[in-house]
């Protein structure tokens, strides 16, 4: 494990293909190319995605599985959930993100060809409110504020949703503010719900950093002007096409380890 203070000593992105890997340990007389970024910021404000990348998912991965008879369904009604969220994002309308699930549940009900009950359906999309954390989450969220870093979310859900989902897995202590893209009324990953939030912390993006699993979170965040940490939860990839995150990690733990030097 690279200790996380020499780690952010001496970081180098990958820009081009002349910046080999996401980042590489380097000594301090090193001569990067000119399309190299040296960086040498550690975050000041972490801002953590919820939905997947603190909370899992199964017990919706369960109850879907179960009432469409297909494994696949969860996937299926996601994918669906983010698209139609983007599409009212992209052609200027908001609706609750609570109401899109539902709208998109109905629809892939329909598309595994099963009649299920809209008290099935609210049932379903209200367990949102009742998702574990991940088994990594308490100790290093734990380990990231007693070292000092400040932490908030920032969520496509609700803020009532968000009160509720961090209340029942007990994270609600760690974080100094929760933020909603009710706010904006624009989906993640739109620019303007990522500044909203460093804008309300009253900090640079440059010294922010978005915590997800999600590729799609990370491109909006990165093209958005923040630092990134990809969570890599098991079946979550990475998105060819955008630069490589800040940091890639298989687990909340060694993302923490590595902001807080801690080996």
């Amino acid at each position: 494990m690279i200790s996380g203070s020499i780690f952010f000593s001496f970081l180098k992105t990958k820009k081009t293909d002349l910046c080999t890997g996401t980042y590489i340990l380097q000594q301090t007389n090193t001569t990067y190319p000119d399309n190299c970024n040296t960086m040498l910021i550690r975050p000041k404000l972490l801002i953590f995605d919820v939905n997947g990348t603190l909370l899992d998912f199964k017990p919706i991965k369960v109850a879907l599985a179960n009432t469409l008879a297909n494994e696949l369904a969860f996937d299926s009604w996601f994918a669906e959930l983010l698209h139609y969220s983007t599409s009212e994002s992209i052609t200027g309308r908001y609706r609750d993100f609570g109401e899109i699930a539902t709208a998109t549940l109905r629809m892939t009900a329909e598309r595994f060809d099963k009649q299920i009950s809209e008290t099935k359906i609210r049932d379903i999309v209200a367990l949102i409110k009742k998702l574990p954390p991940h088994q990594d989450v308490h100790s290093a969220l734990s380990h990231i504020r007693d070292k000092g870093i400040p932490m908030v979310t920032l969520t496509n859900g609700s803020t009532a949703t968000l009160k509720a989902q961090l209340a029942y897995a007990e994270l609600d202590h760690f974080f100094e503010n929760i933020f909603s893209v009710e706010s904006v009324r624009l989906y993640k990953p739109h620019p303007a719900t990522y500044h909203h939030v460093i804008k309300e912390m009253k900090i640079s993006p440059i010294y922010s950093m978005l915590v997800s699993t999600h590729a799609w979170d990370l491109m909006g965040a990165q093209r958005a002007g923040l630092m990134t940490g990809f969570v890599q939860r098991p079946n979550r990839q990475g998105y060819p096409l955008m630069d490589s995150p800040t940091l890639s990690v298989g687990s909340l733990t060694a993302l923490s380890e590595l902001l807080t030097g801690k080996s």
